[in-house]
């Protein structure tokens, strides 16, 4: 009996700090963060792009950074156009792309290839058009080609860098090449 006891005063006093802790957190979001005016994220009433579109400029530092960059990445790539992403947070709410996700089970041949032209063979064949990464190392970035492709023109072409999220489209498919085949094989350049 004396355990049961102990237990419901302990859960009481546990609900007492969460309460408390909530109130604060509340009492922060309202008066001591940096107020944004107008801006309700992840707001039902209004579109993500429309919620961009009143963040101040002086507050494009940190992950708002990324979310400027998805201005960007809307204004200067087609709307049907494929990314791989190796971050998707803000890339899923805001871009409003298609995208393939880094954990992909169709990316297994691009983790499994010995070279960069098969690595960029794998994505010509799934229709990527693009790559956005992250500002930090991943293990899907570190155990694959990705850094080898984005770093090199014959491949890809960057279209943008803020606060370290890059942005690259890439280059199709040079003549003759290996990876040339599967790109007129693949169902995205009929």
């Amino acid at each position: 009996m004396t355990y049961l006891r102990l237990f419901l005063v302990f859960s009481c006093r546990v609900a007492v700090v969460f309460v408390l802790l909530q109130s604060f957190w509340i009492f922060a979001a309202q008066y001591i963060s940096p107020k944004l005016p107008q801006v309700a994220a992840g707001s039902l009433l209004r579109s993500p792009f429309e919620e961009l579109e009143d963040v101040p400029p002086q507050q494009t530092e940190g992950d708002l950074a990324e979310l400027q960059g998805m201005v960007q990445l809307r204004k200067e790539t087609p709307a049907d156009a494929l990314f791989l992403t190796f971050h998707q947070r803000s890339f899923a709410y805001y871009a409003e792309r298609r995208f393939i996700s880094d954990l992909d089970p169709r990316l297994v041949d691009f983790y499994r290839a010995r070279d960069k032209r098969t690595a960029i063979a794998v994505l010509r064949r799934l229709c990527v058009d693009y790559v956005y990464l992250p500002s930090w190392s991943w293990p899907t970035i570190a155990n694959s080609f990705i850094k080898d492709i984005v770093g090199d023109s014959q491949f890809s072409t960057k279209i943008f860098s803020r606060n370290g999220y890059e942005l690259y489209r890439l280059n199709p498919s040079t003549p003759n090449s290996r990876s040339d085949y599967l790109s007129k094989s693949s169902p995205c350049h009929s």
